[in-house]
């Protein structure tokens, strides 16, 4: 089992699993961000498990660069699910902030009332970049 814990936001190998198991039982050490934009939910965590399915395993022991974290949001129209993994805290908390900011410009499209969503990283004057729906290579330049 290729099994990580967090010290310092750094992803550790450990291969005790019973320790691993107490160190995974608290969200509070495994969040790493979660937002609401009406009512679709964002959550980032640490995964605590490699989901790097293509590294093979070949007696040279834990993956040195395991995807570990992954985004996932909950309650999105059409009950789509989609899902974004990681291989550091900081590409984690990189992605949930795009992804967050991504949505809210939708959402806002969209009508819903966006006035209470602070988007980290971002300031009145970010520009997003999205693609479109129908014709992905398009670029859309938004505003916040």
């Amino acid at each position: 089992m290729r099994q990580y814990v967090l010290i310092n936001k750094q992803v550790v190998p450990d291969p005790d699993l019973f320790r691993w198991s107490k160190a995974y039982e608290s969200m509070g050490n495994r969040r790493v961000a979660f937002d609401q934009i009406g009512t679709i939910e964002v959550s980032t965590v640490f995964l605590g498990l490699d989901h790097d399915f293509s590294y093979v395993r070949q007696g040279e022991g834990p993956n040195p660069n395991p995807i570990v974290f992954e985004t996932m949001a909950f309650n999105m129209p059409g009950g789509d699910r989609p899902c974004f993994r990681y291989r550091t805290w900081e590409e984690a908390e990189a992605g949930h902030n795009a992804f967050v900011a991504t949505l809210t410009v939708r959402q806002r499209e969209n009508g819903v009332d966006c006035s209470g969503i602070s988007i980290r990283g971002c300031t009145e004057n970010t520009t997003i970049v999205l693609p479109t729906d129908t014709t992905p290579e398009i670029i859309r330049k938004i505003k916040i």
